[in-house]
């Protein structure tokens, strides 16, 4: 089984990176350049490519079987986690991990989510 990881650079990706390389499963990490991937740890793969150019994600997602997907919050992040799922969903992935805003319902919405309650998915979980 192998695991892509976008954001696995970033604060928390990171950290599931190294929990996965630690249960030694495969790890690939979708990076915007080559520069970030030096950052990566010995043993995982990476993958240049943006959330924001969906043509740059079929050989990111091909050959993965699980996606953890954290991506930044910014004025495209919708379309960037739907650009996701779709290459997922092209590739035939059979888990994905969304992390999104820690306690949403709990504080107060942020402009920037506010777009997700929109999006009339539904949403899994305690409520």
């Amino acid at each position: 089984m192998k695991t892509l990881v976008i954001g696995g650079t970033g604060t928390v990706g990171s950290l599931v990176v190294q929990e996965l390389l630690r249960r030694n499963q495969e790890v690939r990490v979708l990076v915007t350049s080559s520069e970030k991937a030096y950052q990566l740890p010995a043993g995982v793969e990476f993958r240049i490519g943006n959330l924001d150019e969906p043509a740059t994600l079929p050989k990111a997602f091909d050959g993965i079987d699980r996606v953890f997907l954290l991506n930044r919050q910014s004025l495209t992040e919708v379309a960037q986690g739907m650009y996701a799922v779709f290459a997922a969903q092209r590739a035939g992935v059979s888990k994905i991990v969304y992390q999104s805003i820690h306690n949403v319902r709990q504080g107060g919405i942020f402009r920037i989510s506010a777009r997700k309650f929109r999006l009339k998915m539904p949403l899994y979980g305690p409520e």
